[in-house]
């Protein structure tokens, strides 16, 4: 059921596709089990729809004492960084590759 709510309030907040790239907005959640889980869910949920249209490549930010290690865990690669407020905090940009979208039978 959760994950379901989630789903459905995660596709309001997509972007994309945008030249075959997609991105998406989340927002900032404390760390436990369960939210990371959902987390993980969201995550997955986002990344199968950028492939469902059909998008070769994802992207998004983070800061630096947000989750960069969570989306790592997740595949995701660092291309950029600036820092930001507050002094010593950086915007981490992340992407990751997409597999293409299975073929209609």
């Amino acid at each position: 059921m959760a994950c379901s709510r989630a789903a459905r309030h995660l596709a309001a907040y997509w972007e994309g596709p945008r030249s075959a790239c997609c991105s998406s907005t989340w927002s900032f959640c404390r760390r436990n089990c369960a939210v990371a889980t959902l987390a993980a869910t969201m995550l997955r949920l986002a990344e199968e729809e950028g492939v469902r249209r059909g998008c070769r490549s994802a992207m998004l930010y983070t800061i630096s004492f947000q989750a960069p290690g969570f989306y790592e865990r997740h595949g995701w690669h660092e291309f950029g960084r600036i820092p930001c407020d507050p002094p010593g905090t950086s915007r981490i940009f992340m992407t990751k590759a997409l597999p293409p979208a299975a073929a209609a039978d």
